[in-house]
């Protein structure tokens, strides 16, 4: 038997229709007029998943109609706001753990380098050598830049907290603490 838009073909030239009983069986009421009704097995969970699947491609476009004008008809957009206020919390939670954060800064670099195209390997090359660069010579010349009348320099700092250190010492001598 083959389905034809809610038919099945029985042989060459009988025609039924599936319908469910009332005690859920399947039953093949016959259209040729002979009055023949009989009930027909169970499909296995294989053999339904693979009808399914050919339902599905053959009409393919009327089911993407179907679920489009269903969800025009049943979408409300207070309640879907609703629901993602009530799911966020868990998605936070999620975005939070170590193998996602992992995994989505290696996606992201992945992604930037993208950008790039042949050359996102030497960025991402050139990205890790500036950050030598950095941790090996700290930011002194931006800073001495950035510092401009204030004049920041190593020798400056340093006398600085030599003095805050040495008042911090006068006061607890002066209250009879002695700190070493």
């Amino acid at each position: 038997m083959w389905e034809v838009d809610g038919l099945e073909r029985a042989g060459e030239d009988v025609a039924v229709r599936v319908r469910v009983s009332d005690q859920g069986e399947e039953v093949v009421d016959g259209c040729s007029g002979g009055g023949e009704v009989e009930t027909r097995r169970k499909m296995t969970k294989g053999e339904k998943a693979a009808y399914d699947r050919e339902y599905r491609r053959r009409n393919r476009e009327r089911i993407r109609t179907w679920k489009a004008a269903y969800f025009q008809r049943t979408y409300d957009p207070v309640e879907a706001a609703i629901e993602r206020k009530r799911r966020m919390p868990k998605h936070v939670e999620y975005c939070r753990r170590p193998s996602y954060r992992a995994q989505k800064k290696e996606y992201d670099e992945h992604r930037r380098a993208s950008r790039y195209g042949d050359f996102g390997e030497a960025w991402q090359i050139l990205k890790l050598l500036k950050a030598e660069i950095k941790r090996q010579e700290p930011d002194r010349f931006v800073r001495y830049k950035q510092a401009k009348r204030h004049a920041w320099n190593p020798e400056v700092q340093r006398r600085r907290r030599e003095d805050a250190k040495r008042k911090v010492e006068q006061f607890l001598s002066a209250i009879g603490l002695n700190c070493p």
